[in-house]
């Protein structure tokens, strides 16, 4: 009977001390890359341009977006802005640009789970992040001070 008892004991300890030892030096894993989006999604961006106030240079302020994933295709359409003077008020005028449509390569981002967009065009770059289960994709431009949101279509 007491060696039964002291067998069990034994085992208990060496389970244990098996147990923790295995947890303690364990590896953690890595992330598994997220797979790369597909299908389209449509959004807008809003531009801050470098810490200027929003309209003070007459440049772009946002923009209406159309990101196709199977065919690696963009399309944006640019709203710029000037400031026009008169009788002590300011007021903003805006002109929408002809839309800029260009090819992309995407790329795993730096971010875990992210993505970049690398346009053809001499545009800036765009980091995507997806959440809400990959129907939404947070954005940003790399290099420049322009966010925005994708939702899948």
């Amino acid at each position: 009977m007491y060696l039964k008892l002291l067998s069990t004991a034994v085992a208990s300890v060496i389970a244990t001390v098996l147990t923790v030892g295995a947890m303690t030096y364990s590896k953690p894993t890595k992330a598994v890359a997220a797979s790369a989006p597909s299908g389209a999604c449509g959004g807008t961006f809003s531009f801050a341009r470098k810490g200027k106030p929003r309209n003070s240079d007459g440049d772009g302020v946002n923009a209406l977006a159309y990101f196709n994933f199977d065919t690696k295709s963009m399309e944006i359409q640019i709203t710029y802005t000037g400031d026009n003077f008169s009788a002590n008020r300011t007021y903003i005028t805006s002109t929408s640009a002809d839309v800029i449509r260009t090819t992309f390569t995407l790329v795993a981002g730096e971010v875990t789970g992210s993505w970049q967009i690398v346009p053809v065009a001499n545009i800036p770059r765009v980091n995507l992040l997806p959440v809400n289960g990959g129907n939404t994709f947070l954005m940003q431009a790399v290099n420049d001070d322009i966010v925005g949101m994708c939702q899948r279509i």
